[in-house]
């Protein structure tokens, strides 16, 4: 996708390499879409926006841990 936009993009993906990014963040609570510091939201906006570039798809999970921090 991106090469086609990009022919000196050097990064060559086929749809079978990827099937799709989690990023899982810990929380006390469960949630399924966690709470988290406002740069952090950025940093992973623009991690999802170049993967979705590439044609990537990006979740974001909330994985409830029970140990002390």
């Amino acid at each position: 996708m991106l090469k086609q936009k990009n022919p000196d993009f050097p990064a060559e993906l086929s749809h079978d390499c990827v099937k799709r990014v989690i990023f899982a963040i810990g929380t006390k609570t469960g949630e399924k879409r966690p709470r988290i510091p406002f740069f952090s939201k950025l940093s992973l906006y623009y991690v999802k926006r170049q993967l979705n570039m590439i044609g990537v798809p990006v979740e974001i999970k909330g994985v409830h841990y029970l140990g002390e921090r």
